[in-house]
């Protein structure tokens, strides 16, 4: 009777566990296969179009209500001189700072390619000035002219978003310390590792003010409990003070007015004076074309003018 009770429970287990599979092949199977092609089509990004699946949603300026809405976009950036379209690349992210030494490198085999120079200076907004990228020029011996997040508040005296932001902090480098606005001395606790979105590896150092209690600056200075704490990424640090000799010489001040006219001026003849605001063509493929016919359009314009002037 026991063996009969478990041959009954046995076959109920086996039956179940068929159906079970079942489903799965049925079901289960062609939406796991879906999901995998979904992940194919993403490669990385976090949104594609089902009408071009090569296109990212990206919040996008045109909006009639100024709220920005989500469009499916690709992220065109173009080198120029003398306002002239030296090298054009498409991405499938919104990210500038994402874009940027794939842009250089596709520049540079463009050059090697017709046996011209690389370029000894490179001039670009602050959505470009990170770590990676001041790495990336200083490895290829390139002067940056790159601007970064909060280049334009330190030019006009602004005050950074906190008050007692760390970049307003006095570092004593022979001590290794920073000084609190009250005088007291942040010295180094720790350091740790982190790594950007992108995966470039990052070294922050941590230090710690010694006695915040009853500081009459603590609430403005900062409010979580115990002794305030800074991480602070050196590297980065000096990258940005050395732009920033770089951007205050004469020299630089020349070319940051020179970035405005040269860079800006070709995005505004090509959406205003050509009222070019629409890609006809979808994929990557035939971005690549219309841009690629745009740009040689631009630069015929640009030469014929420049020879009749």
């Amino acid at each position: 009777k026991e063996d009969t009770v478990a041959d009954k429970s046995l076959g109920k287990e086996i039956k179940k566990k068929k159906k079970l599979l079942k489903d799965l092949e049925t079901k289960h199977l062609e939406k796991l296969r879906h999901y995998e092609e979904q992940e194919r089509l993403l490669n990385g990004r976090s949104s594609y179009s089902k009408t071009d699946v090569d296109a990212t949603f990206m919040r996008t300026k045109d909006d009639h209500l100024g709220k920005g809405q989500l469009k499916p976009s690709y992220n065109i950036q173009i080198g120029t001189e003398d306002q002239f379209i030296i090298n054009y690349t498409i991405h499938q992210t919104a990210s500038d700072v994402a874009t940027f030494i794939e842009h250089m490198d596709n520049t540079f085999e463009l050059l090697e390619g017709i046996d011209a120079q690389k370029p000894k200076n490179v001039i670009a907004d602050g959505a470009y000035g990170t770590e990676q990228n001041y790495e990336f020029l200083e490895e290829h011996r390139i002067a940056p002219y790159v601007k970064y997040p909060g280049f334009y508040k330190e030019q006009k005296g602004k005050p950074f978003q906190r008050d007692f932001d760390q970049r307003s902090l006095f570092y004593d480098p022979v001590n290794d310390r920073f000084i609190c606005p009250m005088g007291q001395a942040m010295t180094k606790v720790g350091q740790v590792k982190k790594e950007t979105k992108l995966g470039h590896p990052q070294e922050m150092t941590i230090y710690q003010a010694q006695n915040c209690e009853g500081c009459p600056l603590r609430g403005s200075c900062f409010k979580a409990t115990g002794n305030r704490k800074i991480d602070v990424n050196h590297k980065a640090r000096n990258y940005r003070q050395q732009a920033a000799q770089h951007l205050n010489s004469l020299k630089g001040i020349r070319k940051r007015k020179q970035r405005n006219v040269d860079v800006e001026s070709v995005f505004g003849h090509i959406k205003e004076d050509r009222n070019f605001r629409r890609f006809k063509l979808t994929s990557l493929q035939g971005v690549e074309t219309e841009i690629g016919l745009l740009a040689l359009a631009h630069n015929f314009i640009k030469w014929h003018n420049k020879r009749n002037a």
